[in-house]
């Protein structure tokens, strides 16, 4: 659903002879066109989503009068997704409030991400190489500056990367004379 599509004539692709984003079926109805020949383009894929390298974003569409319905499939594919786990290194239970940094390798854009309460971040991203670090935590955690992670993402894959942090140790002292020993 909410891919954009836009049909112009062949000889005039100035100006659509008719726009609109698909239903929630994944299909978008023209209306009547006359016969003739026509482009059909992809003018944004949906939300999650983008162009298949298995079809053309744009296509040429003849309609002879007397076709009816014309059915034009295009294909597309899910933007890389990313899944970020944080959890104790003995405990393997979540840990949320941990902050990352995720870099595009290639231009250096960043952005920061928080894990939520299940200790997870999930990100759909482009197709690129990402550097991923932890910055920053909660108190009674070590992390470790140096762990960062370089992953490749691809369309329509999914990849995770686990971070993992030991707890902070804990002194208990007892004072030996209020126990009346």
């Amino acid at each position: 659903p909410n891919a954009q599509f836009a049909i112009y004539e062949q000889a005039d692709t100035s100006r659509p002879v008719a726009e609109g984003v698909t239903d929630e079926f994944g299909v978008f109805r023209s209306g009547k066109i006359n016969p003739g020949t026509y482009i059909v383009r992809e003018l944004n894929p949906a939300p999650g989503w983008t162009y298949s390298d298995k079809t053309s974003p744009e296509r040429v569409i003849v309609a002879k009068a007397g076709d009816g319905e014309i059915e034009v499939k295009v294909d597309n594919i899910r933007l890389p997704e990313l899944i970020i786990k944080k959890q104790d290194e003995k405990l393997k239970t979540g840990l949320s409030h941990f902050t990352f940094r995720v870099a595009k390798t290639e231009d250096k854009t960043e952005s920061y991400y928080i894990t939520d309460e299940s200790g997870e971040i999930r990100l759909t991203l482009e197709e690129a190489i990402y550097t991923i670090e932890e910055i920053s935590g909660r108190s009674n955690y070590i992390i470790d500056p140096s762990n960062k992670v370089e992953i490749a993402l691809e369309p329509g894959k999914v990849k995770t990367v686990i971070f993992e942090n030991i707890r902070k140790p804990t002194l208990i002292l007892t004072k030996l004379n209020a126990l009346n020993l």
